[in-house]
């Protein structure tokens, strides 16, 4: 498959999965995916699609599973999607992505560094910063 993924995606709302890994999409990713509120599982990795990471996607609750490696996406996690991460108490298990200066896997390090981010900005309590990183340090 190729070109680019229409924004008349979000007219489908009861769709739960999309699976459009390993193929020739282009452009960005529609903001109006935020729209899919029954959506569980999101995989558009290895693909070439650019720009940032929609932050409308932090919005959908039944979200569980996130794929956007091997892309040439940019900029850092929304902050709306980090915040939903399990390591944060949130209920997405799974969160993949390879954008610059961000977040690559929950997990390890980088989480520490998005948490300490989200610290100097005054959005995390410094608490829970220690907490995660004991989870990180046994997870590594």
């Amino acid at each position: 498959m190729f070109g680019t993924i229409a924004t008349e995606i979000g007219l489908l709302t009861a769709l739960s999965y999309i699976d459009f890994d390993s193929n020739s999409l282009s452009g960005s990713i529609p903001s109006e995916l935020g729209n899919l509120v029954s959506l569980r599982h999101l995989e558009l990795d290895s693909n070439r699609l650019t720009s940032t990471i929609p932050s409308e996607l932090g919005s959908l609750k039944d979200l569980k599973e996130v794929y956007l490696q091997e892309n040439n996406l940019s900029g850092i996690m929304p902050e709306e999607l980090c915040a939903r991460s399990d390591y944060l108490g949130g209920e997405l298990d799974t969160l993949i992505t390879d954008c610059e200066g961000g977040v690559n896997e929950f997990g390890g390090e980088d989480i520490i560094v998005r948490v300490a981010q989200l610290v100097l900005e005054g959005k995390l309590d410094i608490l829970l910063v220690i907490e995660i990183e004991k989870a990180a340090s046994t997870n590594l």
